[in-house]
């Protein structure tokens, strides 16, 4: 079921190893999802919105996952409130 509700979803890959970005594309597109990749943490904060899944690798250099995942965090919290 879980699959199924990411169909169509947009998802984000965020890695500084351009052979794993390209490899997970290729693993998640062809099922139907939106791949978009980022190869360092700036350039995926700065992203308007907010995909289905983030997969983030964690000892990227620039903005480290720690960053990235507190200023997702942040940004989650903003908008509900």
């Amino acid at each position: 079921m879980a699959e199924q509700h990411l169909n169509g979803s947009e998802i984000f890959v965020v890695d500084d190893d351009e052979l794993m970005r390209d490899t997970l594309s290729a693993v998640f597109a062809p099922e139907g999802r939106r791949v978009t990749s980022f190869a360092e943490g700036q350039p995926f904060l700065v992203a308007a919105r907010t995909p289905a899944c983030i997969l983030l690798d964690v000892n990227m250099p620039g903005a480290p996952a720690s960053i990235c995942c507190a200023s997702l965090t942040h940004r989650i919290i903003r908008r509900r409130s």
